[in-house]
């Protein structure tokens, strides 16, 4: 086994707009700042003509203690212009005697290690719930802790959050993806179960079913992923180590994708119109402001043809989409949009039917007022006059008292179907399928 890259994927917020001001300022803050060359090799020409290029940021290395084991780490930062979205990859050196078992240590340990920073993190972002603090134990005490990998998220946030071409909100959680990466000589096809499924041998039974993965092997490097984990096998010499750099670049694109459609199904999940309960139209038009922008991100989602001029890179990345089923994944996001556009267009219906009803009983009142300002004409008129006086107000009367009887029935029912409603989130999981 050569080495660990954990790929963990963070939300900007929005699009980035301004990409040579962002540079700029991480030039200032890292010092080491490009372009990634790499993405620019693999992309077609049309594409990187209205695709801004993805950022390539170092930050200092550092030891972390994990499992009993001390780790030298490369830190590495990705950002997506196009996606609002920044990946830190986590290189981690493992010493060469280093066993399947040992490896699974390493996964549980990382993920203790991992959440010491995160848990403050998601404080810090206002996304520390109630009930998440009472499951995974959070202190407030733990609140200004800034680990490894916060101290780079926050600072990357803080510097771009003026360039963005903002969502209608940032979703604070991120998400990691683990990539074994190891040579045929290390390596035998029985480690290929362990590491899919995180789990040794020993512990699988001789029954277990393996796990499902999309697979391939491409120039003799083989590639095999359940989407959460990515393992990459590989001959050693140049050529094969340059197509791993390549299968990375694209697992991390694949993860870029899936997280961009993870973040709007959080936002749409959470109600981008919770704001319009007080009867104001507001939620609707915040839809239709952001719909462009929904349409944007789900349009830059898969498109490996598109994307790549490499058939080889091409069914590398439709392999990689696959495992991490980023079609499906956007798919879903879109369905949720549809559906909480229709559940905020028939409320605001219903709003509306109520405003009208209401009018009219406004126009019954005024036409019974005016029927009761007759009546004293009625005593100094002649007979002809006061009886069709009579005639018309008791007839408006009576259109007044049937009116009154309609609009309170239909109130009643439109208040009835109101307080039946169900929340939005239960709506949309209903339409989409949870």
């Amino acid at each position: 086994m050569k080495n660990i890259q954990v790929i963990a994927a963070y939300d900007l917020g929005g699009r980035l707009g301004d990409v040579r001001a962002a540079m700029q300022r991480l030039q200032e803050a890292y010092g080491n700042v490009g372009i990634d060359a790499l993405g620019a090799r693999s992309f077609n020409l049309s594409y990187l003509n209205w695709h801004d290029p993805i950022i390539r940021f170092e930050t200092p290395m550092f030891v972390a203690d994990i499992a009993g084991q001390s780790y030298e780490v490369e830190r590495v930062g990705y950002i997506y212009p196009w996606l609002g979205v920044m990946h830190l990859t986590l290189d981690f050196t493992l010493p060469k005697s280093t066993r399947p078992d040992q490896l699974l240590d390493f996964y549980d340990g990382f993920v203790s290690w991992k959440n010491a920073d995160y848990l403050p993190y998601l404080a810090r972002a206002g996304s520390m719930t109630e009930s998440l603090r009472v499951q995974t134990g959070f202190s407030e005490s733990r609140r200004a802790d800034v680990g490894e990998l916060s101290v780079v998220v926050d600072t990357v946030i803080v510097l771009v959050e003026d360039l963005l071409v903002p969502r209608p909100g940032r979703y604070a959680f991120h998400d990691f993806r683990t990539i074994f990466i190891t040579d045929q000589a290390s390596k035998d096809e029985a480690e290929y179960a362990e590491l899919l499924e995180l789990v040794p041998s020993n512990f699988r039974g001789l029954n277990s079913t393996p796990p499902e993965f999309h697979g391939l092997c491409v120039s003799g490097v083989k590639t095999a992923s359940t989407g959460w984990v990515t393992v990459v096998e590989h001959q050693d010499n140049v050529t094969s180590k340059s197509l791993v750099d390549q299968i990375q670049l694209l697992t991390r694109l694949a993860h870029a994708q899936w997280f961009v459609s993870q973040c709007w199904l959080y936002l749409l999940g959470r109600g981008i119109a919770d704001g319009s309960a007080d009867g104001d139209e507001s939620g609707i038009y915040e839809l239709a402001r952001f719909r462009g922008v929904f349409a944007a991100d789900a349009a830059e989602v898969g498109n490996a043809d598109i994307m790549l001029k490499d058939p080889r890179l091409i069914r590398v990345s439709k392999t990689l989409s696959s495992a991490f089923n980023v079609e499906g994944h956007r798919r879903t996001a879109e369905e949720r949009f549809a559906a909480v556009t229709e559940a905020e267009t028939k409320r605001i219906e219903r709003q509306r039917t109520l405003e009208a009803e209401r009018l009219q009983l406004l126009f019954s009142i005024s036409a019974a007022v005016a029927a009761a300002s007759l009546v004293p004409m009625l005593a100094s008129a002649a007979f002809p006059v006061a009886v069709t006086t009579v005639a018309i107000a008791a007839l408006l009367c009576g259109g007044f008292i049937v009116n009154v009887a309609l609009l309170i029935k239909r109130m009643q029912r439109i208040r009835l179907q109101q307080s039946r409603r169900k929340p939005l989130i239960a709506f949309i999981s209903e339409r989409v399928g949870g």
